[in-house]
């Protein structure tokens, strides 16, 4: 048995069987608007009607395999498969296995785990067609969740909803299209409905033809639609959910995320929208008004994965509450009315920013000897160690030395006055700066952490440190020795 999640799964999987060559009188399918064939020995399923049929229960699966298990692993209609009365196998695909409850873990249903190459290899390798991405740079303007709630993990989709269609917002977002995209097949990632058909208006008005589909589109109206956008009749098709999984179109080459999400699966699986090569394509832009690159990170990020387990449910913490103004009364912090004597409590004003975006840089990938360097450089400054502590660890796991280069930045990822100065500080505490080679132990250091381009700019500042931390530990010399 093939499960899937949603009805044009089902449609591709017995099409991707047939094209590797498995004879379509050998399927069968469990799904709405299809007529059943119960003894052929392999069934396409969708989770939706396991629920509503009882036959397959009592048949002997040889396997079953889970599409975006992700999510089908944990449908109250498929926990059959991981029960005693199962004896076949359970496999689960998923380009994204990740859950938003903490709680909850692929591992709770799987035992191993089998890696396909990270998306960074598959694109290296063209099989993933490179993603340039746009967007608000850290501490820079983006769409302002203040008073936007959380509910099962992810963002109050009715009250984003209200955020996201700001008239503002909508017209920032089809202005920066022009200004970057013009002429690329474009899908948009909202909200709701009324947020899709919301920008869609935009769009228009502003002269690009753009069209909308959502679940409720009928299914040969949504093919005519993609097939639409393929052909170039219209240039954006904005969306809601239905085109973020087992949507197939290679030609899109630009993605606009409208919708924020805490959710790095559907974060990912937009961005793979985007990542299908094809002929004469080059690159798709990512233009992230949402802000989820900051959030999420990279689709060439992602990978390698680990099966770890779920984490026990934490117990409730305290309610957020806040005090009224007009009687003192304590209530809940999402509350505008306090209960007590009706005062309204002033309402924040939403400051979404509209500036341009910026082409976002990705964070150079690090290898795995790396990371443990810097892991090592980390728990030294935390427990106050000498940093050759963690050279030293470094060499007794791996046999050398760690490179120049694996020690810039493990500390401070941005170089600045305060950061050197605090280092200058640490180092000097850890150093008794009584000699020439002792500071240049302490500058040897500062240089791996920041480069050597940096340090020679501040030398100024780093010897004021330096002489501030011997009249200290002259003072403390001083007090010690003195008479009792």
């Amino acid at each position: 048995m093939f499960c899937c999640h949603l009805d044009q799964l089902v449609i591709q999987t017995a099409e991707k069987l047939q094209l590797y060559g498995i004879n379509a009188e050998l399927i069968g399918f469990i799904t709405g608007g299809r007529k059943e064939n119960r003894n052929r020995p392999i069934q396409i399923a969708s989770v939706q009607s396991l629920s509503s049929r009882s036959w397959w229960r009592d048949r002997n699966w040889g396997a079953v395999i889970l599409d975006e298990a992700h999510l089908t692993a944990f449908r109250a209609s498929t926990q059959h498969f991981f029960g005693p009365d199962h004896e076949g196998l359970t496999i689960g695909l998923t380009a994204t296995p990740y859950r938003l409850k903490k709680t909850e873990s692929l591992a709770d249903r799987f035992d191993s785990l089998v890696q396909a190459p990270p998306p960074a290899a598959l694109t290296e390798i063209g099989h993933l067609a490179p993603l340039r991405y746009w967007g608000f740079a850290a501490g820079q303007g983006r769409v302002d969740l203040t008073g936007v709630h959380t509910r099962a993990g992810d963002f109050v989709t009715g009250e984003l909803e209200q955020v996201c269609s700001d008239p503002a917002l909508l017209d920032h977002a089809v202005t920066q299209w022009l200004r970057l995209a013009e002429g690329r097949r474009t899908l948009t990632f909202c909200t709701t409905v009324r947020h899709a058909e919301s920008l869609r208006d935009t769009f228009i008005r502003r002269g690009v033809p753009a069209s909308m589909v959502c679940g409720e589109t009928p299914r040969a109206e949504r093919q005519e639609l993609y097939q639409q956008l393929a052909d170039g009749v219209i240039s954006v098709l904005t969306s809601v959910d239905v085109v973020a999984i087992g949507f197939d179109l290679p030609d899109v080459d630009c993605l606009l995320l409208a919708r924020p999400t805490k959710s790095k699966a559907i974060h990912l699986q937009q961005l793979g929208r985007g990542a299908r090569p094809s002929e004469g394509k080059e690159s798709c832009l990512v233009l992230d008004q949402a802000g989820n690159c900051l959030r999420h990170g990279f689709l060439a990020d992602d990978g390698p994965w680990e099966l770890n387990p779920s984490q026990a449910p934490s117990e409730g913490g305290e309610a957020p509450v806040k005090e009224c103004p007009s009687c003192q009364a304590i209530v809940h912090a999402s509350l505008m009315e306090c209960p007590e004597c009706s005062y309204k409590f002033p309402r924040k004003e939403k400051r979404s920013r509209t500036d341009d975006l910026q082409e976002l840089a990705a964070k150079p990938r690090l290898t795995a000897p790396h990371k443990r360097m810097q892991t090592l450089i980390r728990q030294a400054h935390r427990s106050g160690y000498n940093p050759a502590w963690a050279s030293m660890r470094f060499s007794e796991e791996h046999g050398y030395e760690a490179p120049a280069e694996f020690w810039r930045h493990a500390l401070f990822p941005e170089v600045n006055d305060a950061a050197v100065h605090r280092y200058t500080a640490y180092l000097a505490k850890l150093g008794q700066l009584k000699d020439k080679q002792q500071c240049s132990w302490s500058l040897n250091y500062l240089i791996r952490e920041f480069g050597p381009a940096a340090v020679q700019s501040r030398l100024a500042m780093i010897r004021e440190v330096w002489a501030a931390a011997r009249e200290e530990e002259s003072l403390v010399l001083q007090s010690l020795q003195a008479p009792v």
